[in-house]
């Protein structure tokens, strides 16, 4: 997952460490034949998202049926958004994706291979774009005049979030828009992912403390060899790029990047733990313990010295309002919650089962047997959090509350 992050040259300028995060991120998506972002996304977002595109989506799209109008979606990955579509809408529904090996493994029609911070397509000639999971990369990675410039007078752009909040999209998007203190780490409190915009007036005050406790919170000779001895060669590597960032102080010269090795670190350790026996749990349960701990103050740290956190996808929208608004942007979105219970899930997944490419799947995930245990399905395999608010479900798996953020945006005619 952390394999592009490298170690930054002294004297670089933030402006031109921006850069290379950004180039870093194109890079791996491009050579990646899968996404290290979205990990395990088949068998559940997919029954809430078939939801969300039926019943409201496609009302969206109904006056489109009858003027041959392309449709063009964004960031496809493997499209699952173009089977849901009447016939009349497929036939002119083209997907894309940065990723010419992905792209090749969807089912034949039109499709498009292009960076979307610069697509092949002239201005004001597609009347829809849709994307799905994907708004926060145009934001962090790119920028949605690019998107604007391809859609027609008076077209619009219907962007799906269904997925917890991808805070190092996130922490760019804030970085570029001039905040040079933008933290993000998970809360285990919360069972959350949270993004810290810093007060930079009180930046040798948070340097101090900061230092001081990561001197006194780590040991990291002995945390490495914990790692070594009992996950994979992936987290030790991502945790000697962590031991990196914290002996060249990148935690006020360069936040993104003592965090996203967190981020990462966290992600694997906490995957990497759920998948022992009982018997390892129990060696490595105060490793665990002691990881969170360190996680929580580091948290209690962001929050002393923050002057906004970003937890939510609302939180998030509020503050891109403001900023299109004032770019002459119109941006609306709304949260769409939905409940089911586990028996819904287990007679979609059957369903869904019999018309799978189940090589394909293999493929892609070797661990998607383990999806037919509902608890592993939404707990162990898929993280911390669902829907985009995050809202936690293991206390009701027969009550299983879900939301999602649908974003439009329309292009204004002058």
């Amino acid at each position: 997952m952390l394999e592009f992050f490298k170690n930054l040259k002294k004297g670089n300028k933030p402006e031109n460490r921006l850069k290379q995060h950004i180039e870093n991120w194109i890079r791996i998506f491009k050579e990646s034949a899968d996404y290290p972002d979205y990990p395990n996304l088949v068998l559940f977002y997919q029954y809430f998202y078939e939801i969300i595109f039926k019943n409201l989506i496609l009302s969206y799209l109904e006056p489109y049926k009858q003027e041959g109008s392309i449709i063009l979606e964004i960031g496809s990955y493997i499209s699952r958004t173009k089977h849901l579509l009447p016939p009349e809408l497929q036939e002119r529904f083209v997907i894309s994706d940065i990723n010419l090996e992905i792209l090749a493994r969807n089912p034949p029609g039109a499709k498009l291979n292009f960076d979307f911070r610069n697509i092949p397509i002239k201005d004001n000639s597609i009347p829809v774009v849709i994307g799905s999971n994907v708004f926060l990369h145009i934001l962090g990675l790119g920028n949605i005049e690019e998107i604007l410039r391809i859609l027609k007078k008076d077209g619009q752009a219907i962007f799906i979030e269904d997925l917890a909040m991808y805070m190092p999209a996130l922490a760019l998007y804030y970085l570029r828009k001039g905040h040079k203190y933008v933290y993000f780490v998970y809360d285990p409190q919360d069972n959350k992912l949270k993004c810290f915009l810093l007060d930079e007036k009180r930046a040798k005050e948070f340097s101090k403390e900061i230092g001081t406790f990561l001197k006194k919170s780590i040991d990291l000779k002995r945390t490495k060899a914990i790692i070594r001895n009992h996950f994979s060669k992936t987290t030790l590597q991502i945790f000697e790029n962590l031991e990196n960032a914290i002996k060249q102080g990148l935690y006020l010269k360069d936040p993104f990047s003592f965090c996203h090795p967190i981020f990462a670190l966290t992600y694997n350790i906490n995957e990497e733990y759920l998948s022992k026996d009982e018997d390892e749990k129990r060696r490595l349960f105060q490793f665990k313990l002691g990881f969170n701990n360190f996680l929580i103050r580091l948290r209690n740290i962001f929050l002393k010295y923050q002057i906004k956190t970003i937890a939510t996808w609302e939180d998030f929208l509020k503050d891109v309002q403001v900023d299109f608004k004032e770019r002459g942007i119109n941006l609306d979105y709304e949260l769409v919650s939905m409940e089911t219970n586990s028996e819904e899930i287990k007679k979609w997944q059957r369903e869904v089962l019999e018309r799978v490419d189940l090589e394909l799947l293999n493929r892609n995930d070797p661990n998607w047997e383990h999806f037919r245990d509902l608890r592993n399905l939404i707990i162990e395999r898929l993280g911390w959090e669902i829907g985009c608010n995050g809202e936690f479900v293991s206390g009701f798996p027969n009550k299983i509350k879900y939301t999602a953020a649908i974003i439009k945006i329309k292009k204004e005619v002058k």
